[in-house]
């Protein structure tokens, strides 16, 4: 299925092996697609070049690109695309995730013991070098304290920890300092709610590449408004926070930046893995000059994935995890639950680490590097059906908007114009006063109607 946003072409594409997400953002990326599918004529039609002018010829790009793309794989496209730095990616089945020896090596698909059975499923997406997940570990119960340090040798972490209590009017993040290097939505929300939580939150920008978010006019009326103060997406996603603008190209303002990361607790960015190491800004430099620094690093991929270099949008992290092919009704083709849906999950992942990550340095003085793959933070998603898959064998099984267990469970169109409710019935006891509530007393009466089963079949 092909989603759009408004000035851009989101979408999953049939190839002749496989499917293939693509996300076209850019000018500079319509024409380099142009010419990886050898499309060259198009690449400078003035009603191709933005996003707005390609979707008033929906029918018509289509047709040109969609039989092109089924004339190669969509791995062959995947090596194209990173030649030419264009958001593309095949979309992988179950099985082929659980094929991954790149996951299994960094944790994103780990073993599961299902009583006597052995199977697979969905690790950690966090990532936390000195802090991760404990294997084997049991689920502490209800009120217990449970010590990890004889498992990690953190000699410190149970004995130095001292319970806080916090004042109802005291943010819990009160006196610790963020340094944020991040731009769009991934980041900067992960960033705006350590900020909300009571952070100082210091915004780094530099004029040649400040956030996106901002705008992308460069009118003067745009400029002498100051409107690029006032984009409200920038504005939601930077709330509670400070900014410098700083040229790290300049001596001076890397010196002012390293200064800032002396003084921080955390530092988070989203940019391409190599961009702060090529500024002598990376974590084996930063841990050096404060011990005691929490650094996350968002990437699409993680840092020493294969495809860390690939670029990547919110949708190309839908696209990659694997949800597409299960998501949707059983007659579906691989589909898109939202064109940015990856970002925010990306985000909020990022923020419980760097969370995890500040209570260990409080408690042993250690910072740490969290290798954050966004990619891998939509994976849980899909986690059912690859455990499933690695037990069983059997093709994931899409359910829509049923449910595997609920019955009566989806979206149903009420009275009025674009009128809908959500319904799902959990129990026997929620169905006939589910039954009552719609005026029909005899089915709750029914007693086959008590079992779920019996419920289907009359769905």
């Amino acid at each position: 299925m092909i989603r759009f946003w408004p000035g851009s072409p989101v979408g999953i594409y049939e190839t002749r092996k496989g499917w293939l997400g693509v996300t076209i953002v850019t000018p500079a990326q319509w024409r380099a697609f142009c010419d990886m599918l050898g499309l060259s004529e198009l690449r400078g039609e003035s009603d191709w070049i933005f996003g707005e002018d390609r979707l008033k010829h929906l029918e018509k790009f289509e047709l040109v690109f969609m039989s092109r793309l089924k004339t190669r794989t969509a791995q062959e496209w995947f090596r194209e695309g990173k030649k030419r730095r264009l958001p593309a990616v095949p979309v992988p089945e179950i099985s082929d995730l659980l094929r991954d020896n790149e996951k299994k090596a960094r944790g994103a698909i780990v073993p599961i013991l299902l009583g006597e059975e052995e199977g697979l499923t969905v690790g950690s997406a966090q990532r936390l070098t000195l802090t991760p997940p404990r294997r084997g570990g049991k689920v502490p119960a209800l009120g217990e304290r449970q010590s990890n340090d004889s498992a990690r040798g953190d000699t410190h972490a149970a004995s130095s920890a001292t319970p806080v209590r916090m004042e109802a009017a005291r943010r819990p993040l009160r006196g610790i300092r963020v340094t944020d290097f991040s731009m769009g939505w991934a980041g900067p929300l992960c960033t705006r709610t350590l900020a909300d939580l009571g952070a100082d939150v210091i915004k780094v920008e530099a004029i040649q590449y400040a956030d996106w978010w901002r705008g992308v006019d460069r009118s003067p009326s745009y400029i002498n408004a100051q409107m690029y103060e006032k984009s409200i997406r920038f504005c939601i996603l930077n709330r509670n926070k400070r900014g410098i603008t700083l040229d790290l190209t300049r001596p001076r303002g890397l010196d002012l930046a390293r200064q800032l990361l002396t003084d921080a607790d955390a530092v988070v960015d989203n940019y391409s893995v190599n961009v702060l190491p090529k500024l002598g800004l990376g974590y084996d430099v930063l841990r050096t000059l404060n011990p005691r620094l929490v650094m996350l690093s968002m990437s699409a991929f993680g840092s020493n994935s294969v495809n860390r270099d690939c670029r990547a949008y919110g949708s190309t992290l839908e696209q990659g995890s694997g949800l597409p092919t299960v998501i949707g009704n059983p007659t579906d083709i691989a589909v898109m639950s939202h064109v940015a849906f990856g970002v925010p999950v990306g985000g909020l992942n990022g923020c419980a680490a760097v969370l995890v990550a500040l209570i260990h340095a409080r408690n042993t003085g250690q910072g740490q590097f969290i290798d954050l793959a966004q990619i891998e933070c939509m994976m849980p998603f899909a986690a059912l059906w690859i455990t499933v898959h690695s037990t069983s064998g059997t093709p994931p099984t899409r359910y829509g908007n049923r449910h595997p267990q609920f019955v009566p469970h989806g979206c149903f169109r009420c009275a009025g114009e674009d009128n809908w409710i959500m319904v799902a019935a959990t129990n026997a006891e929620m169905w006939q006063r589910l039954a009552h509530v719609i005026g029909r007393p005899d089915w709750a009466a029914d007693p086959s109607l008590h079992f779920a089963e019996a419920r289907r079949r009359n769905h």
